[in-house]
């Protein structure tokens, strides 16, 4: 009993505000009572609150209750190794956890506690989870489901309905995995679950994030926060935060923010002494440190990561670090270093999917190339390549939304239907003493009825124009990857040979494809698939060109209105124009001195002028521009009728282009 009381003190000094509360009035009534059963019962509610916000204190007060209960509760003694094997599962002790939740189960089923014998199937399809089995998950799960609804307590169905998402969520199968958060959410919202409705809007947010959703994850990640921040759930702050810490590094590249974000998600898991959630925390951290060049910081934080990854049962953790170590050297240039841990992931792989590490894949391939070690930057972009198209075919971005929408729709047709039933009741009562408003109710049923099919249209129209701006996204995005993966291919082939002619040429093939990418690049990241910002395209195009050329006496002035936009089509012929001119300018005007390159794109009204010149040499004295057969020339010259412009070129004191094209 003295233990049980030191353990009651440490715990009380621990605590928010909110829950300090909870535990005063459970410790006042724990001292006052007199039966043993009572001492037990509240000693179990008070483990269950030091679970919800301080793992290390959940076990001191959880070990007291096992001891007290024994010989006294046979209830409270299963809820006991019930808690021991969740916290022991939470230090990825997986096999521990296994015994204690089926001494736990087994006292369930003898003295017939069904509702708590279905919460073991789902711990126990929790600890599968872990352990990456997840037909055995998803079993334990189902039998939970089962057997709650023989018993007919649909609360308890919540959480297995957000563990089966969960589950399904990680093989990519998105739209089995919402079915089953609708399920879990309509329970909640009806029993006022504040509990797990903060989880599932955040697993609704994990899900949009997976097809770069980003508006529709923000709003359900904001309403997780609102809630896990009003009941004081560290458990759900730690995983909304980490939600936040993705989409603001996915979708803004806004790394301070990310930062932040990630660090709030490892100080909750941390106090939950959740440790797999822990070591991702500490990757999350260490990866945003190598973006800000803090590499001892980065290096730090993944080493920790993996020595506790080296105390769990799993190896999907190991893995992840000695993946995110390669991407650490890499981009420090310790090419030897980095092929080690790819080697060394790689084999604890083993022939399992690789579709988990896809995009450290790309991080990998994208460092490598920053080196200059192409051969081993094509083998990475490659697996990241197999790996996204197979996710691209497996779902179609509308899926997620569309389940949503039709949970929502059913859910406001059964609300109308209760409308109209009561309105109908009403009129049976009021038809024979007043028959005008009587007359007044039917019109105003139709106006409804006209009402809601307005609104039907209305929400189908825009559904469908989201879908197809998603799918112009993510169609963009598929092209920009390609031509990353074939900007590649070229650099390796340079690598084969050592004519310098060879290698120039190459040089302004990947000029080209740089200049298409870019539009791909930008309308990706556009909430417009449709128009793009021409100045910074073209200031992103220039720099490009620049880099690839050894002159750094050459200015590029550009004179493009910020406020400028164009139709994505015309974009593509305006690019590679500029492109072409810029490649000439760099390669025959200047001759090693001093120059300058004037870019001018300008609204005329009707029109859109295009004016390039540069204050080299000019051109050749005996060149007849309508019969040269270079190959730049024919280039601009057919991109300008692929505008449906006029072509005029010039030299002065230089060279000058100019391009009048329709809007």
């Amino acid at each position: 009993m003295k233990k049980i009381l030191i353990a009651l003190c440490f715990l009380s000094i621990s605590f928010s505000y909110g829950q300090q509360s909870r535990v005063d009035s459970l410790t006042l009534e724990f001292n006052q009572a007199k039966e043993d059963t009572v001492k037990v019962r509240l000693l179990a509610e008070i483990g269950v609150a030091a679970y919800r916000v301080n793992g290390k204190l959940a076990k001191v007060i959880n070990d007291s209750l096992i001891r007290f209960a024994e010989g006294k509760s046979e209830r409270f003694l299963a809820q006991g190794y019930r808690m021991r094997g969740t916290l022991t599962l939470l230090d990825g002790n997986y096999d521990t956890s296994l015994i204690y939740y089926t001494k736990s189960l087994e006292i369930f089923k003898k003295i017939g506690l069904k509702e708590l014998e279905a919460a073991l199937y789902s711990n126990l399809g929790t600890l599968y989870g872990r352990k990456s089995e997840r037909e055995k998950a998803k079993e334990f799960y189902k039998r939970a489901i089962a057997l709650n609804e023989k018993e007919g307590f649909l609360e308890g169905n919540i959480r297995p309905y957000i563990n089966l998402a969960i589950t399904v969520g990680q093989t990519n199968d998105l739209e089995e995995a919402v079915d089953y958060l609708i399920k879990a959410l309509a329970i909640a919202e009806e029993t006022d679950s504040q509990q797990n409705l903060g989880h599932i809007h955040n697993q609704m947010a994990v899900n949009y994030l997976k097809l770069d959703r980003y508006e529709k994850a923000e709003i359900h990640l904001k309403e997780a926060l609102s809630i896990a921040e009003n009941i004081e759930n560290n458990y759900t702050l730690a995983t909304v935060h980490n939600s936040l810490g993705y989409l603001y590094e996915t979708r803004d590249d806004d790394f301070e923010k990310t930062l932040f974000h990630y660090e709030k998600s490892l100080y909750y898991h941390t106090l939950m002494n959740n440790k797999p959630s822990i070591v991702e925390g500490l990757y999350n951290v260490g990866l945003q440190y190598i973006r800000f060049e803090k590499f001892k910081k980065a290096e730090d934080n993944f080493f920790k990561g993996l020595i506790i990854s080296d105390s769990l049962d799993v190896d999907d953790k190991k893995i992840l670090g000695n993946l995110h170590l390669a991407h650490l050297y890499s981009e420090q240039g310790n090419i030897d270093e980095a092929n080690n841990y790819i080697s060394t992931a790689n084999n604890l792989i083993g022939n399992d999917s690789r579709m988990p590490y896809k995009n450290h894949f790309y991080r990998i391939g994208e460092s490598f190339a920053k080196q200059k070690k192409f051969k081993s930057a094509y083998e990475n972009m490659e697996t990241y390549a197999i790996l996204a198209d197979s996710l691209f075919k497996e779902n179609g971005v509308d899926k997620i939304a569309e389940i949503e929408t039709k949970y929502e729709t059913e859910k406001k047709e059964k609300e109308n239907l209760a409308l109209k039933t009561e309105k109908a009741e009403q009129e049976l009562v009021t038809e024979k003493a007043n028959k005008q408003i009587w007359m007044f109710g039917i019109g105003l049923i139709a106006s409804l009825i006209a009402l809601s099919i307005f609104a039907f249209y209305y929400r189908k129209n825009k559904k469908q124009k989201n879908i197809i701006e998603n799918l112009h996204k993510e169609l963009h995005h598929r092209v920009k990857n390609n031509l990353s993966i074939i900007d590649t291919f070229i650099e390796v082939a340079k690598e084969e040979f050592s004519n310098d002619a060879f290698d120039k040429k190459l040089t302004e093939l990947q000029n080209r494809i740089d200049s298409i990418n870019e539009v791909h690049l930008q309308l990706y990241k556009n909430s417009d698939v449709t128009r793009l910002d021409v100045n910074k395209y073209i200031k992103t195009l220039s720099q490009n060109v620049g880099q690839s050329f050894s002159q750094k006496n050459i200015t590029i002035n550009h004179n493009i209105a910020d406020t400028l936009s164009i139709d994505a089509d015309k974009s593509f012929p305006i690019g590679l124009i500029v492109n072409e001119f810029l490649t000439n300018s760099y390669k025959y005007a200047f001759e090693n001195r001093t120059g300058n390159i004037d870019i001018t794109l300008r609204d005329t009204g009707t029109d859109y002028e295009l004016l390039l010149s540069d204050n080299g040499r000019g051109l050749p004295e005996n060149l007849d521009i309508e019969k040269t057969s270079t190959f730049g020339l024919r280039v601009m010259k057919l991109l300008s009728k692929e505008l449906n412009g006029t072509f005029k070129l010039s030299s002065n004191k230089g060279v000058q282009l100019n391009i009048h094209f329709p809007k």
